[in-house]
């Protein structure tokens, strides 16, 4: 049985934001925020910690926006999850990973980004940037000074731009989407982030296009492959997560264009298994490319998503269907660990009854974890969260 991958911080009764209910103390709070972290993370039934928005921005008054908090704060909050990871393996316990949604634009937007001076604001120009340093032998020369020295994370260019750029010439759009990787790595690595939920494999999602590689297979395997090879070169990366599976580019609901996002909405799909196959192929040539390129399976991580297929299982969606997720196991390698995207989506489930019977099958069925953050239609805190695991096991 997998464990619940929570979110950071001091849990509150009203949102910080409009879909947070855990926030990160800046100043007088910081004394009560420690010993909250130790007590959650110490729980040998969670397995992971989740860094949104609210652990690496804050919004700058003078600037009338929201701005990177220093890199030394981030660190240091991260260490502070880390830091329950020596009295977790004294009792046995596997340490904590903490991880990050590592996609760029326009995730990286919404989440945590410090751009260099000077850096292009328009995708096409990054694009160009990119190519240039690929062109004249630089991009070590960037990652030195830009990254390693002034601490930036640069806003980097969407999937979808890269796998238009595919379209035209695709062994630089594999270049790019490589020095994509290995920027996010070596930015996470550095914060003692080590697993990075990234790249997205689904084939041109609706709900979230701009965040997908296109819609042909082939392309969509070769920038997603040479991203994760990026990625996992870089110093404390230990892990990345292919998501959507079995895919989230399948028509759903019907096509009703406001019913497309799991965030908030049931979703529900007909599609043909030959369709669904379709989609699921793409996870399954990325996991045995990066195998043949020697990458091990316990740095390979699938995430599941909410989707209801009709045709594999009418009752239950993905996460918590028996029959969904052995369609997927089945077409994964042996020892490829799955992740269940957010349980606090809507599409997760409907009812607060029902919520933790279906808590106890994604669990058992999800053995690298179920993220448990808290934004959209949060069900139960983490502590009720932890306390219904402890009822699980008697």
């Amino acid at each position: 049985m997998g464990g619940l991958i929570l979110t950071p911080g001091i849990e509150c009764t009203t949102s910080s934001t409009e879909h947070y209910s855990v926030y990160v103390a800046k100043s007088n709070d910081q004394n009560s925020e420690c010993p909250e972290t130790e007590a959650l993370f110490a729980s040998p039934y969670v397995c992971g910690a989740l860094f949104f928005q609210h652990h690496m921005m804050a919004y700058d008054k003078t600037q009338g926006k929201m701005v990177a908090q220093a890199h030394a704060d981030i660190k240091k909050t991260v260490e502070k999850v880390r830091a329950v990871n020596q009295g977790r393996m004294s009792k046995g316990i596997e340490p904590i990973s903490c991880m990050f949604d590592a996609e760029p634009e326009p995730v990286a937007g919404r989440r945590y980004f410090s751009n260099p001076r000077h850096w292009p604001e328009e995708t096409a120009e990054r694009i160009k940037q990119i190519s240039m340093w690929l062109k004249q032998d630089k991009v070590d020369e960037f990652l030195h000074r830009e990254i390693d020295t002034k601490k930036c994370y640069p806003l980097l260019p969407s999937n979808q731009s890269v796998g238009e750029l595919a379209q035209i010439d695709r062994s630089l759009a594999i270049d790019i989407s490589e020095i994509i990787g290995l920027i996010t790595g070596r930015v996470m690595g550095s914060l003692g982030i080590n697993v990075l939920y990234a790249p997205v494999c689904d084939l041109q999602a609706e709900a979230f296009a701009e965040r997908c590689y296109g819609k042909e297979a082939d392309i969509v395997v070769d920038l997603a492959t040479s991203w994760a090879r990026g990625a996992l070169s870089q110093r404390g990366i230990d892990q990345i997560c292919l998501k959507h599976a079995p895919g989230h580019g399948v028509k759903i609901n019907q096509g009703k264009s406001d019913q497309q996002d799991t965030h908030n909405a049931k979703c529900q799909t007909d599609a043909s298994i030959e369709n669904i196959e379709k989609h699921m192929k793409v996870f399954t040539e990325v996991v045995n490319r990066l195998l043949g390129y020697g990458v091990p399976k316990s740095a390979i991580n699938v995430m599941t998503n909410h989707i209801r297929y009709l045709e594999i299982d009418s009752n239950d969606v993905v996460s918590c269907s028996q029959k969904s997720m052995q369609f997927i196991r089945d077409r994964l390698p042996s020892g490829i660990g799955c992740v269940a995207d957010c349980i606090n989506m809507a599409s997760y489930g409907g009812s607060q009854e029902g919520f933790v019977d279906q808590l106890e099958k994604t669990l058992s069925l999800h053995d690298a974890g179920v993220i448990a953050t808290t934004h959209y239609v949060k069900r139960m805190t983490r502590r009720e969260l932890i306390q219904a695991c402890e009822s699980f096991h008697g």
